[in-house]
């Protein structure tokens, strides 16, 4: 059931662009246990040194541009998530697959797929260039939401096409900017169990330079 099938041989993740090591665990990383959700496995990201941190605290490292416990804090998510299960999984590989939630009912069984495509970031009009591309060095991406986004996004009806439009309706009536256009998908301001993860792939030369393109994390 979860063989494992990548065929890809590179991965692109934010933290690569971090110039410090992460923190070495002052103890060995154990496998965490897991529940089953639906005869499948799932796994909420355990606690790990700043993991999780208070809304208030996180705040205050924004406000007071505190990058040293900020990067932390990142490597500490980083570790969080990538802890194996008992089951051979990492943490966030046991999550809910965009393809559970927005094209299945929440009461069927859980289907584990890695269901590839091309994040949509790359080609916004803004980031699109004259620079010749290979198609065959095109990164493919598949998204991972935990339960407690996962469930919010059910119980609220954000993957039905008629509450979103009703919802779009009702800022087309007040007037909202398209750029104030917001939904919460968690179920309160802070939720440390709410993640939404996309991990990134992409063919890569063995032995030739191939230039990785970035998203910075800001729409365009």
């Amino acid at each position: 059931m979860f063989k494992k099938t990548y065929c890809l041989i590179a991965t692109i993740v934010a933290l690569s662009a971090c110039t410090e090591q992460a923190p070495k665990s002052e103890k060995p990383i154990e496998a965490i246990e897991i529940v089953e959700v639906n005869e499948l496995y799932y796994a909420d990201p355990p606690p790990v040194r700043s993991y999780p941190s208070s809304m208030e605290e996180i705040n205050e490292w924004i406000y007071t541009l505190d990058n040293e416990k900020i990067r932390a804090h990142a490597w500490d998510m980083w570790e969080s998530i990538t802890t194996p299960t008992d089951v051979g999984l990492p943490v966030w590989e046991t999550w809910y697959s965009g393809h559970e939630i927005f094209e299945l009912d929440n009461q069927q069984e859980r289907i584990i797929v890695r269901n590839f495509h091309f994040p949509t970031q790359f080609f916004h009009t803004s980031v699109l260039t004259d620079i010749p591309e290979n198609p065959f060095e095109r990164p493919t991406s598949f998204n991972r939401f935990t339960k407690s986004v996962a469930d919010v996004i059910w119980d609220r009806g954000f993957n039905k096409k008629s509450v979103l439009t009703s919802i779009n309706d009702a800022f087309n009536a007040n007037g909202t900017a398209v750029v104030d256009r917001q939904i919460q998908t968690s179920i309160d301001t802070m939720d440390q169990l709410s993640i939404v993860l996309k991990p990134v792939f992409q063919f890569i030369s063995k032995d030739s330079i191939v230039a990785i393109p970035y998203w910075a994390g800001v729409s365009p």
